[in-house]
C-alpha cells in the first residue's frame, strides 16, 4: 500500500516538482499505521477520486481504516491503520 500512495501522491497530489512529502510508519499492539504528509492540494474532486475510494476498499478488507483530508496550511494527509499478518 505503501507504494500505492506514493504513486497516487505523485499523480494527484499537486505537490509538482520540488513539493515534499513526509512519511512515517510505526508498529504497535499488532497494528501498523503508516502516514503520509504533502504540501501539495490533495484530489481536486469533491468525492476524493476513484483512487482514494479504491484505496480505501482494499484497506477496509484487511480489517483496516483509511483517513484522508487536507491539513491547514500545510497540503494533504493520509493516514491507514490496519492489522500486522501473523501478529
Amino acid at each position: 500500500m505503501s507504494e500505492d500512495t506514493d504513486d497516487r501522491d505523485d499523480r494527484r497530489s499537486g505537490t509538482g516538482r520540488g513539493g515534499s512529502r513526509r512519511a512515517r510508519a510505526a508498529q504497535e499492539d499488532g497494528r501498523v499505521r503508516a502516514d503520509v504528509v504533502d504540501d501539495g492540494s490533495g484530489p481536486t474532486s469533491s468525492d476524493g477520486g476513484t483512487g482514494l475510494r479504491g484505496l480505501t476498499e482494499r484497506v477496509n478488507a484487511i480489517g483496516g481504516h483509511l483517513e484522508a483530508g487536507r491539513v491547514p496550511a500545510r497540503g494533504f494527509k493520509l493516514s491507514i491503520t490496519a492489522p500486522v499478518a501473523g501478529a
